[in-house]
């Protein structure tokens, strides 16, 4: 259950980041209000999902907690760029590929679940 509101708030957060970065003005304050909810809530879940997680590769929890925090400060760069009107390709490309990096490691730490397995 965890998992499944876990993965669909990630979603939901690629979702939100792809929609302000693609917005053609920069009036983007409701994309980085729901951005900012979707942090809260997936930090707070992923304490419920870290348990399991640090019993299978303890290492590799703490690595998705640093990457994950390292992906939520390149998104608030690329929205606070995007809302001055300063936004650049390197900073939505750094946002996606953050959070690329953290839905990668964590379905490995999730070992496939909830599509694979138990």
């Amino acid at each position: 259950m965890f998992l499944w509101a876990h993965l669909i708030a990630g979603i939901l957060l690629l979702l939100v980041v792809i929609l302000a970065l693609a917005k053609k003005d920069n009036k983007i304050a409701p994309y980085m209000i729901a951005a900012r909810m979707l942090y809260i809530f997936m930090i707070l879940d992923g304490f419920r999902v870290l348990v399991p997680a640090i019993q299978r590769n303890i290492t590799l929890s703490f690595i998705k907690i640093i990457a994950a925090i390292g992906t939520i400060a390149l998104i608030e760069f690329a929205l606070v760029s995007k809302a001055k009107g300063k936004l650049t390709t390197n900073r939505v490309l750094a946002a996606i590929g953050g959070l690329a990096v953290v839905f990668v490691l964590g379905f490995i730490l999730a070992q496939g679940r909830p599509f694979i397995g138990a």
